[in-house]
């Protein structure tokens, strides 16, 4: 039963918010959105469930950046245990992501503090914990929201744009940490660039599943434009007029995802971009 509050951070900042520390100018990290809200009366009141959980942010921030940008646990035992999984973009570099998973650990402690469960999304990267087991799942939840350049593009661009949106999100399950990037010419001298990527705990199945979901919110809530990001629990989407992305290489096969139990830490663990921002929550929710 959802108790207490649902923090719905709707990120309409046209102000110098999101960014909590310097950033690659070309490729800023933007905090796009965040969401706190807490399943069980009693859960994120016990000193246990908070020395869990602030056990597991310290073990996610740590072992993210030292395992290819993606890492999950869970910590303490029953009822207190806390599962947590925290994931980079592909192309970020190691000490881009430990600096984004320093920028959620600072936005938890002021939004999320006395929540059981968050998700935050930021441009490099993605956290979530809960008191619930969630690995494996990506339960239909999408954020969206179109950037601060962005400008509506004719039907023949939209075309193209989605046939390489299409393309990119068809790819990124069977790629190396389910993560692919491309690029189209859409004329007049013109390129837009795509970026599709899933957290590695999800099967080849779910993260299309899951990309098929944010594709449709994409098309019921922001069209037709030329600059935009859609995300939910287990994937992401983005597209722009711009390179976005950094320049990377992959090795041929992914790393398997590192995960790991601590039971014995429970007690005894935009320049904003963003022109609007939209957050549907899962019906078990509502």
């Amino acid at each position: 039963m959802l108790t207490t509050c649902v923090v719905l951070k709707l990120v309409l900042l046209a102000l110098s918010v999101a960014c909590l520390r310097p950033s690659h100018a070309d490729h800023p990290n933007l905090h796009g959105g965040s969401t706190c809200f807490s399943t069980r009366a009693d859960s994120s009141n016990t000193s246990a469930f908070k020395t869990n959980r602030n056990s597991l942010m310290s073990l996610l921030e740590e072992q993210g950046p030292r395992n290819s940008g993606f890492y999950k646990a869970e910590v303490g035992e029953r009822p207190d245990t806390v599962y947590g999984l925290v994931q980079c973009r592909g192309d970020v570099s190691a000490q881009d992501c430990a600096a984004c998973i320093k920028d959620i650990s600072q936005i938890n402690l002021t939004q999320c503090v006395n929540s059981d469960n968050a998700v935050h999304w930021f441009t490099w990267c993605f956290l979530r914990y809960s008191p619930q087991k969630f690995f494996g799942q990506w339960e239909g939840l999408a954020v969206g929201f179109s950037h601060e350049n962005s400008t509506a593009e004719n039907p023949t661009v939209i075309s193209q744009g989605m046939n390489l949106m299409s393309q990119v999100t068809f790819e990124a399950p069977n790629q190396p940490f389910m993560f692919k990037t491309g690029s189209a010419g859409v004329g007049h001298n013109e390129t837009r660039y795509g970026l599709a990527q899933c957290n590695r705990d999800l099967s080849k199945s779910s993260c299309g599943k899951c990309l098929t979901s944010v594709a449709e919110f994409h098309n019921r809530w922001i069209g037709n434009q030329s600059s935009w990001t859609t995300a939910g629990y287990g994937c992401l989407m983005s597209y722009n007029r711009y390179k976005f992305y950094f320049n990377y290489s992959l090795p041929a096969n992914g790393a398997a995802p590192t995960s790991a139990s601590h039971p014995g830490l429970q007690i005894s663990l935009v320049a904003a971009t963003a022109v609007f921002l939209l957050l549907l929550l899962p019906r078990s929710l509502l």
